[in-house]
């Protein structure tokens, strides 16, 4: 019986991990090699911003999570990282993106996925990367970032 009783805990263990790791870990992305489409309907690279900070939100346009931090982002935007390039990418295709590009007057650079999330395993959103000027990923999130955390910001600045 007590054997039954540690395979159990070892199984409810490993299930756990899995799921932490699949919704609450951001996968390791090569920033350089992944497509997207651009709002001019080209697939493209994302661009290079030549030595600034880029944050780099993985989001769709019913995400709650997501309409409540892109304001937060925005504000961080006009403030703390207004040097840094803030690019946003749906994988909701190009008329949901233009649409939600035009309704919600952001002023990042919007992409949208030739494929799904699924391809780069995101599996939660909002996902939000920030990279240096190498393409190295510096700090990435599954969920919402505060914004507002002077700590936080001036961590990411260095």
């Amino acid at each position: 019986m007590k054997n039954l009783q540690i395979l159990g805990l070892v199984f409810a263990l490993l299930i756990g991990g899995y799921t932490y790791k699949k919704y609450r870990v951001a996968p390791s992305i090569l920033f350089p090699e992944i497509d997207v489409i651009n709002t001019g309907k080209e697939i493209t690279k994302l661009p290079n911003t030549n030595g600034k900070l880029r944050i780099v939100s993985f989001y769709a346009s019913w995400c709650p999570d997501c309409k409540r931090e892109f304001p937060k982002m925005l504000s961080a935007s006009n403030s703390d990282l207004s040097d840094a390039e803030f690019f946003a990418i749906t994988d909701e295709g190009y008329d949901k993106m233009m649409s939600f590009k035009q309704s919600s007057g952001y002023p990042f650079q919007f992409y949208t996925l030739p494929s799904s999330f699924d391809e780069y395993k995101i599996f939660a959103i909002p996902t939000t990367y920030i990279l240096n000027s190498k393409n190295e990923i510096i700090y990435s999130k599954v969920g919402e970032i505060d914004w507002q955390n002077e700590k936080f910001l001036s961590e990411i600045k260095k």
